[in-house]
C-alpha cells in the first residue's frame, strides 16, 4: 500500500527522535537538565559482545565533556575514537581504527569508563564472545549459503529513520554464497529467494547478485567483508538501488553463523518520490527529509544530491539449505543443494529453451 505524503511524513517526523523524553525527565531541583546514563552497548556484565562492533553510551540530555576510556583485564589501555552526535546525547567509541584488521580480541575481559562534565565516572564491565577464532576449517564454510536476515539488524544511519526505513527491508530475503576463499581474499555471490513453505527457493531466471566481481572480498579467518557493490531491492513494488554496498562479518568456529554483520551503503531515496505521492516530481523525498533536518547526499552513480547513508550493525545470517526452484530444465544439470549461479547471459540462453519466460518475468 502507497503512504501518502501526510503519512510518510509523520512516520519519519516520529522517527526523527525517537530517544526523545519528556521535558523534564532529567531536571534537578533548580530547572537544570542533567545528563544522566539511559542505555549503553553492551549493558553492564554482557558477556557476548562481538569484538569488531563499537562502544554506545546513550545520555538523557546533553553530555558534555563526555569520553569513554577502555581498558582490558589487566589494565591496558585499548586507543580508540570517541565520536558525539549532533546532539550532545550519544557517544560512539570506535576501538578499532581505520584498518580492518584492527579490532577487540574475543574472549577478552574490558572495562569501559564513561565520563563527562559535573558527574562522577562510571565503569561497564563486559566481555568479548569467542567469535573471531578462527574457522575449524575452510570447509567449514566454503560452498555453504548463508541467509541475511536483516531484520535482525540495528541501523545506525540515517539518524532516527534508519529503523523506521528498516520496516521496508524485512521482505527482502538474501542468501550469500561462499565460492571461493584464497590467502587474504574470497569471492562471493548472491541471490534474491523466496520463502516458500520454510525453504528458501531461487528463482533461476533472476541473475545471482556478483558481489567480488570488481573487487575481491577480504578474508581475514573468521572475518569476511565484500563490497562495494551495487543492490537492487523493491520497497512496496517499487525498485530501490543501494549503491556502494558493504557487506561484512565474522563466522562461528563451525561455519553455522555470520555474527556481528554489517551493512553499509548509500541510498536512491528518488524511489520514495512515489511512496510521497505517486505525482510527485523528482527529489521530493529529499525535500522532506531536509525540513526534518536531513540533508541528502551526492549520489555515487550519477553524481546527484538524492542518496541517504544507511548504515546497520549486528545483523546474523544463518546457514541454509537451498530448495528446488520453482521451474523445472533438467537438460541444464543444476544441483540445487547450493545457491546457484545464474549471469544475464545464461537466462538469454535459457530464455530461448523456453526455461524463462521473459513476458512472465517482466510481469
Amino acid at each position: 500500500m502507497l503512504l501518502g505524503l501526510t503519512g510518510l511524513a509523520l512516520i519519519l517526523f516520529m522517527g526523527c527522535d525517537p530517544d526523545a523524553d519528556d521535558d523534564s525527565a532529567g531536571d534537578d531541583d533548580t530547572g537544570d537538565e542533567v545528563a544522566e546514563l539511559k542505555e549503553t552497548y553492551p549493558q553492564e556484565g554482557a558477556s557476548d559482545f562481538y569484538h569488531r562492533n563499537n562502544i554506545i553510551i546513550k545520555f538523557t540530555d546533553e553530555a558534555p565533556g563526555a569520553s569513554v576510556a577502555l581498558a582490558d583485564g589487566s589494565g591496558a589501555a585499548i586507543t580508540g575514537d570517541n565520536i558525539m552526535n549532533d546532539n550532545g546525547t550519544e557517544l560512539t567509541f570506535n576501538p578499532h581504527g581505520d584498518s580492518e584488521m584492527d579490532h577487540l580480541a574475543p574472549t577478552t575481559a574490558y572495562t569501559a569508563t564513561i565520563s563527562w562534565d559535573d558527574h562522577d565516572s562510571v565503569d561497564l564491565h563486559f566481555q568479548t564472545s569467542d567469535v573471531g577464532t578462527p574457522v575449524e576449517s575452510e570447509d567449514a564454510v566454503l560452498g555453504q549459503d548463508y541467509f541475511l536476515d536483516l531484520s535482525t539488524a540495528q541501523f545506525t544511519q540515517p539518524p532516527g529513520v534508519g529503523n523506521l526505513l528498516a520496516q521496508y527491508l524485512t521482505e527482502v530475503y538474501v542468501i550469500m554464497h561462499m565460492k571461493a576463499i584464497e590467502g587474504s581474499e574470497c569471492e562471493v555471490f548472491g541471490g534474491i529467494v523466496d520463502v516458500v513453505e520454510g525453504d528458501y527457493v531461487q528463482d533461476l531466471c533472476d541473475p545471482t547478485l556478483a558481489m567480488t566481481d570488481e573487487d575481491p572480498g577480504l578474508w581475514d579467518d573468521p572475518y569476511m567483508q565484500i563490497g562495494p557493490t551495487d543492490f537492487f531491492i523493491a520497497i512496496e513494488g517499487y525498485e530501490a538501488t543501494i549503491e556502494g554496498l558493504r557487506i561484512g562479518g565474522s563466522f562461528t568456529s563451525d561455519g553455522s553463523m555470520l555474527v556481528g554483520g554489517t551493512f553499509d551503503g548509500q541510498m536512491d531515496t528518488r524511489v520514495l518520490d512515489s511512496l510521497i505521492d505517486p505525482n510527485a516530481e523528482e527529489g521530493a523525498a529529499c525535500e522532506l527529509l531536509a525540513s526534518l533536518g536531513i540533508e541528502c547526499e551526492e549520489c555515487p552513480g550519477d553524481g546527484a544530491q538524492f542518496c541517504l547513508t544507511v548504515s546497520a550493525f549486528d545483523i546474523t545470517a544463518e546457514q541454509v539449505d537451498i530448495a528446488a526452484s520453482h521451474v523445472d530444465h533438467p537438460e541444464s544439470g543444476i544441483s540445487y543443494e547450493e545457491l546457484t549461479e545464474v549471469s544475464e547471459e545464461q537466462i538469454d540462453e535459457w530464455e530461448g529453451e523456453g526455461f524463462c519466460d521473459p513476458e512472465e518475468e517482466e510481469e
